[in-house]
């Protein structure tokens, strides 16, 4: 087993970096650890250095819209601080419940509510993160516009805590809606489906969240309709704002050939709590999770692509799904299809311990390329999470 050390202070957390370094001890590196079937395994880490005693608000003035917190608080207390005080970090990622922010910064997970809000990249602003030769190096701040080392922010922001370990991170967050719908569309084909994304997306009335679902991802998350797609969309604002949503949808929905409901507010609480966990109703031992990437028109020729009887949930403004897969082997052969036929797809989970020799991502492009350039220069000695990330490394 190996040694596990949890720094009280972002010093000592630079000063474990350096001294494994000096070790030669590979360190596998995270928060709550929560997503260890996402990325790659790291072979036979001499220590285990988490950022969990990094936590608590660092600065937060409501009226600015801008809060900062220790890498290792807990992302369900940030969320519920931001709440107590009538504001959002709509990041809506997996695991929210259970990871810490600094994991899931290191992830760059989000939610359904990418549609209004962004991404991490969108909402960062700063960081602060401890490096492998001891120090410590602060980027960004804490106004919305300033941009003073920002890219090494960014940087931070998806790398598995392959390069560094964050301490801090600034965000600018979101007054919470004054009131919010969930509308659910029935579609008996793909094609009905996409339309009636294109007509949503045409429109004036916006929704926050647009997300489609096949029949098997449906059910995943315990919407047993009888539909073979299903569209979700979460409206905001006022109660006059979301009937005009109401009536707008509905006109859609006739004029294409589908059905609507609108869910109640807890119903509309749970369903889009199991859509942010979607890959964990899924989860077996065996089980693995692809991510496919592409322009939003192309989301009809992805769909099509796909073998109906694998469930999916699908970001439907922006060409983002997820595929549920009942085994390493099949997400293997899913993501060299999809590949392929031009789509970018990569394995974002498999098995713990299967994932040594299993291609989860494309390395022959310029991102690996570029990648590589980067640890080389952060983390020379590989000793960072190696394999979390590009685990050909």
């Amino acid at each position: 087993m190996p040694d596990e050390l949890t720094p009280n202070t972002p010093e000592q957390l630079a000063e474990a970096l350096r001294q494994a370094v000096a070790d030669e001890h590979v360190v596998e590196l995270g928060g709550a650890f929560s997503k260890r079937h996402a990325g790659g395994d790291i072979q036979d880490p001499d220590v285990k250095i988490s950022t969990g005693q990094l936590s608590g608000i660092l600065a937060y003035e409501p009226k600015d819209l801008t809060i900062s917190v220790g890498a290792g608080m807990p992302f369900a207390e940030l969320a519920q601080t931001l709440a107590d005080n009538n504001q959002i970090l709509p990041l809506d990622p997996p695991y929210g419940d259970q990871a810490t922010v600094g994991g899931v910064i290191a992830v760059n997970a989000s939610g359904p509510r990418r549609r209004r809000y962004g991404t991490a990249r969108d909402m960062v602003i700063g960081m602060s993160f401890a490096t492998v030769d001891g120090g410590i190096v602060d980027s960004g701040g804490m106004v919305v516009k300033n941009v003073t080392g920002l890219d090494m922010a960014k940087l931070m922001i998806g790398s598995y805590g392959t390069l560094a370990a964050m301490t801090k991170v600034n965000f600018k967050v979101f007054p919470r809606p004054p009131a919010t719908a969930t509308f659910v569309l029935h579609a008996p084909s793909i094609e009905v489906a996409v339309e009636l994304r294109t007509r949503i997306l045409k429109s004036q009335l916006q929704p926050i969240a647009l997300d489609l679902l096949n029949r098997g991802g449906a059910r995943a998350i315990g919407l047993h309709e009888d539909s073979n797609f299903l569209m979700l969309a979460e409206a905001a604002g006022t109660e006059q704002a979301l009937a005009r949503f109401r009536g707008v949808y509905e006109g859609f929905a006739a004029a294409g050939g589908a059905e609507i409901h609108s869910l109640d507010s807890a119903q509309a609480e749970l369903t889009w709590e199991s859509v942010r966990g979607f890959r964990t109703s899924l989860r077996t031992d065996d089980s693995a999770l692809v991510r496919v990437s592409t322009a939003p028109s192309n989301l009809l020729s992805l769909v099509q692509k796909l073998d109906s009887e694998l469930p999916f949930v699908a970001r439907a403004a922006e060409g983002v799904l997820y595929l549920g897969c009942p085994n390493a082997g099949c997400a293997a052969q899913v993501r060299r299809d999809l590949q392929t036929a031009g789509f970018v797809a990569v394995i974002e989970e498999a098995p713990v311990g299967k994932r040594d020799k299993l291609e989860m991502w494309d390395s022959s492009g310029n991102q690996f390329e570029v990648f590589k350039r980067l640890k080389h220069t952060l983390d020379p000695s590989n000793v960072l999470n190696p394999g979390r990330l590009f685990n050909l490394l």
